[in-house]
């Protein structure tokens, strides 16, 4: 079952999962998948996950994750969306983070089925403000189901967050270990530790995969050429980023582009 909806490109996203490879990357929105035929392996905050049918995965703002793939017959449902959407619940994302972001669906659960099969089968119908609210009330019910826990609860969490919040912001300019931890006022050596010891990814990496993600985002407004993208994620030049947007995700960005948004590739 093939689904897309746009509210609006900076605020609400309802469609389908990423069914294939796709590298490490923060955003500052909500991430949320649901199951519901197959299997998706993801990865956040360095434990991966084999999503079943039935299972959901909650991806808060600002926190590393990757999709490995999925099987031939998979389906799953992707929401994202920015935390001042919702205004309730603005603070609690910035704030919180789930002692586990995987949910798995009991008997019990009738109630977020219920809003799931809405989501679902209104994913085409040109209703924002309907949608809008199902998912409202959809993030009510597993936020209900999950146990929350505040960053500052563990050491460097905060600074963790400020470095990731400023990367984002910065991903235009040139980055360096040297750079970031200049402008974080720590040591490169200490900003080196805290992506290979508490985030388990390479400074260099998250840096492309944040690029990448941002890309992926623009491809899908057929007003954004390449070469306003290719600037646009912080990418020296067009062949630098057609390269690095080939070995992360595995297709070039027209056939991207093409294959899950059916925009001309020549765009």
């Amino acid at each position: 079952m093939s689904m897309f909806l746009q509210i609006n490109h900076s605020s609400l996203f309802v469609g389908t999962a990423c069914p294939f490879c796709f590298p490490a990357h923060v955003h500052e929105g909500i991430e949320i998948v649901y199951v519901y035929e197959g299997e998706l392996n993801m990865t956040v905050r360095g434990v991966s996950y084999c999503l079943k049918p039935g299972d959901i995965l909650c991806v808060f703002p600002m926190v590393i994750h990757s999709y490995e793939g999925a099987t031939m017959e998979n389906g799953a449902m992707c929401i994202g969306l920015r935390p001042d959407l919702i205004a309730e619940f603005r603070n609690l994302f910035l704030i919180f983070f789930p002692e586990d972001p995987l949910l798995r669906l009991n008997d019990r659960d009738d109630e977020l089925r219920d809003v799931i099969s809405h989501l679902r089968a209104n994913a085409h119908e040109p209703y924002p403000l309907q949608m809008t609210a199902y998912v409202h009330l959809f993030l009510a019910l597993i936020l209900k189901k999950m146990k929350l826990r505040p960053y500052d609860e563990f050491m460097d969490s905060g600074l963790i967050q400020r470095i990731l919040i400023y990367m984002s912001d910065h991903m235009t300019e040139p980055m360096t270990l040297q750079s970031v931890s200049f402008a974080m006022g720590i040591s490169a050596s200490h900003l080196s530790h805290i992506f290979s010891l508490r985030l388990n990814i390479h400074f260099r990496k998250f840096i492309n995969g944040m690029r990448i993600d941002r890309a992926c985002f623009m491809l899908q407004d057929p007003h954004n050429s390449i070469k306003e993208i290719v600037y646009a994620c912080g990418f020296e030049n067009s062949r630098t980023f057609h390269r690095s947007f080939l070995a992360e995700v595995g297709m070039t960005p027209g056939e991207y582009r093409r294959l899950k948004y059916n925009v001309p590739a020549f765009l």
